[in-house]
């Protein structure tokens, strides 16, 4: 009898062990359940935090070259900027990964999907001139080849330094930099009337208008022009006259263009912006941001 309540104890006791056991496995798994979570979503709220993580955290000098090699960063910094993406960090943040992947991109593959990243998250910004100014910031803060090549595949062109260009001769052949023109040599003779126009204009002469922080907007009309203009001249009527106008206009061109790919190019010095229609409100948002700081501008007075 005794042996009996014997085995039935022992047989309880181990029941009772195995439950223990399993519930520590299952807590056990829950742990590392959470961390495989948690840890991931840490990494990325730290790094998108950092300009420089590296150098806010004092790596050390091995730890800092392993970071550098492009078959490491490159897919690290993807993963950082898909999951900044997913966890709602801002655009911004997600664009300076999307910017550092773009240095380390080994094939052409890689830059393109750089460059439909960067695109993706300056449609998901909610201000793409904001977002541009932002990129071309962080651009001349120094660039490579490969993310030069990213932004321009994006639609976003940045002058690579402030310097003021030269004046050339009126009427000379000018070879520009970018496509778009944004910036460089250019005439020294200006537009001097703000509006809408029917006709081409030389960059040569526009460009310099750029210098003086206007605003160019180029439109290619493979059509029905006739229809267009109209809008573009309520569209121009409508625009704030910001500080330089001196009683007239405000201070943007638009002038028809055969030698861009989108159906708009928004332009000011350094920045430009491909648009596939017309989008007054992002256009008018570039407008705002942009007008009246062009590099020969001095505390937003600008030449006329």
């Amino acid at each position: 009898m005794a042996a009996c309540q014997s085995s039935r104890l022992f047989v309880a006791a181990d029941r009772a062990s195995s439950r223990r056991r399993a519930r520590w496995s299952v807590k056990v798994l829950g742990t590392l359940v959470s961390l495989a979570l948690v840890i991931p979503l840490i990494i990325i709220f730290v790094a998108t935090s950092f300009d420089n993580l590296s150098g806010a955290l004092r790596f050390p000098a091995w730890l800092e070259a392993l970071s550098q090699h492009d078959r490491l960063a490159f897919p690290a910094h993807v993963a950082i900027a898909f999951g900044a993406e997913r966890i709602g960090r801002p655009a911004e943040s997600a664009a300076l990964q999307w910017f550092k992947a773009a240095g380390h991109a080994r094939s052409s593959a890689d830059l393109e999907l750089v460059s439909r990243g960067i695109t993706e998250t300056m449609e998901r910004s909610g201000n793409q001139a904001k977002f541009v100014a932002g990129m071309c910031s962080t651009a001349a803060e120094g660039l490579n080849q490969r993310q030069e090549t990213a932004l321009a595949s994006a639609g976003i062109r940045c002058a690579s330094g402030i310097a003021l260009p030269p004046h050339v001769p009126e009427g000379s052949e000018i070879a520009f930099e970018h496509r778009p023109p944004d910036s460089g040599p250019h005439y020294d003779t200006w537009v001097t009337q703000y509006g809408v126009f029917e006709q081409p204009i030389l960059p040569g002469y526009w460009v310099h208008n750029l210098e003086h922080g206007a605003i160019v907007l180029l439109y290619r009309c493979d059509a029905d022009c006739a229809a267009l203009v109209p809008q573009l001249r309520v569209f121009h009527a409508s625009l704030p006259r910001a500080r330089n106008t001196r009683g007239g206009p405000p201070r943007m061109l638009i002038l028809p263009s055969q030698d861009i790919d989108s159906a708009f190019a928004a332009i000011a010095w350094g920045v430009s912006i491909s648009i596939d229609r017309l989008d007054v409100d992002r256009i008018l948002n570039f407008y705002t941001i942009y007008v009246d700081r062009g590099p020969e501008c001095r505390n937003l007075r600008c030449p006329v």
